[in-house]
């Protein structure tokens, strides 16, 4: 965690998979885990935009995806 605020973000295409943080008791053995990250680039405001909304949104951007 204290690697995001003073060096940056280690993975931008890194997600937590769950809808429930873990429990204190889980970071139990954290130190003895080999926790590595890929290099990757921030998403564009766009594809964050889609991230965001509703699928049923996508009417609004289908000029914007679809045109050539």
């Amino acid at each position: 965690m204290l690697e995001y605020y003073y060096q940056g973000v280690p993975a931008w295409d890194w997600y937590y998979p769950y809808h429930y943080a873990p429990f204190a008791q889980d970071f139990q053995d954290i130190g003895s885990l080999n926790i590595q990250f890929k290099d990757s680039a921030p998403f564009t405001p766009f594809a964050q935009l889609l991230g965001v909304f509703p699928a049923a949104s996508y009417v609004v951007f289908a000029h914007f995806i679809f045109s050539s």
